[in-house]
């Protein structure tokens, strides 16, 4: 089943779903949520949350991007007491002004083209954002009433992503380490910063007993559809590797397939145009480039 609405999905879990994000509500003595979405839809994302919790103890981070980090300062305000978790690449990341910058500079953009104002100075910006509890691999949190949350690191679509693994719902909060789902025949890989990671991160997940796989931008997984499509997207994976590469042989500059594929993922109803889709460009942009080093670097293994 493709649940992508709102609603409980356990007795300790909830999906909350904003215009651009899903995300996992956790509830044991301690409630938390997976990923923060972004500046625009902050009031939206807290109206869903606080319909179901009255305030938020922990957010988990699956990675620094500025899609996953947005709401994070308006959310502080709400729940002063909550704390940001998250992987230690994903601290060390968030760490830098620079690199924070850059976010808060991305969700200025975001919100500008949805028509609204962003608020948030860089000195509140950047105090907001700094993890208050690293965990590293197969460290676990635990919010009581036998709610118990794993961290995995899963590189791959960035180097510091992470998932969440809620070990009593059988329930992983994959970030996007494990891409999109947009329906049947339409499953879009991410291996943006590492192709062999990608699948290295695929084979540590399938060690998994998954009942329930959220996806960010994509809503949750559940039952027999969640064995099928991590048996589909490794075959995914291979199939835009290989086009990426022929392409690049035929002779196509990157610019060129960028501009093909992104256009046929707008027409299928994968990512739709808007403030997201230079987000969207990028990363195919860096799953073409990711493609051509894999060859190489098996051309010179061969050689």
């Amino acid at each position: 089943m493709w649940i992508k609405a709102s609603g409980d999905l356990t007795e300790h879990l909830s999906q909350v779903t904003t215009s651009v994000s899903t995300h996992f509500v956790a509830m044991g003595d301690q409630t938390a949520l997976v990923d923060a979405s972004v500046w625009s839809v902050r009031e939206e994302l807290w109206e869903k949350v606080s319909a179901v919790v009255e305030t938020i103890d922990c957010i988990f981070i699956t990675h620094a991007h500025f899609d996953h980090v947005g709401a994070i300062p308006f959310l502080r305000e709400k729940s002063p007491e909550l704390k940001l978790v998250s992987g230690r690449k994903t601290a060390d990341l968030l760490s830098q002004k620079e690199f924070c910058e850059k976010l808060r500079q991305q969700n200025i953009a975001a919100t500008t083209a949805c028509g609204e104002e962003f608020s948030c100075s860089e000195g509140d910006w950047f105090k907001s954002l700094q993890i208050d509890l690293i965990l590293s691999e197969g460290d676990s949190i635990d919010l009581g009433d036998e709610v118990e949350v794993r961290l995995f690191e899963t590189p791959g679509h960035t180097d510091d992503s992470c998932c969440f693994y809620f070990k009593q719902d059988l329930a992983l909060a994959a970030g996007e380490s494990l891409g999109q789902y947009s329906g049947r025949e339409k499953i879009t890989p991410s291996f943006a910063s590492s192709y062999e990671d990608a699948l290295t991160t695929l084979q540590k997940i399938n060690a998994l007993d998954i009942k329930l796989l959220s996806l960010p931008h994509s809503g949750v997984l559940s039952g027999d559809l969640v064995a099928k499509y991590l048996t589909e997207l490794p075959l995914e994976m291979e199939r835009y590797r290989k086009s990426f590469q022929q392409q690049i042989e035929e002779g196509l500059l990157i610019e060129e397939i960028v501009a093909t594929v992104s256009a046929d993922w707008v027409e299928d109803g994968r990512f739709p145009e808007g403030p997201f889709h230079d987000a969207h460009k990028k990363l195919i942009e860096e799953m073409v480039k990711n493609s051509r080093v894999v060859d190489d670097n098996q051309d010179q293994e061969e050689n």
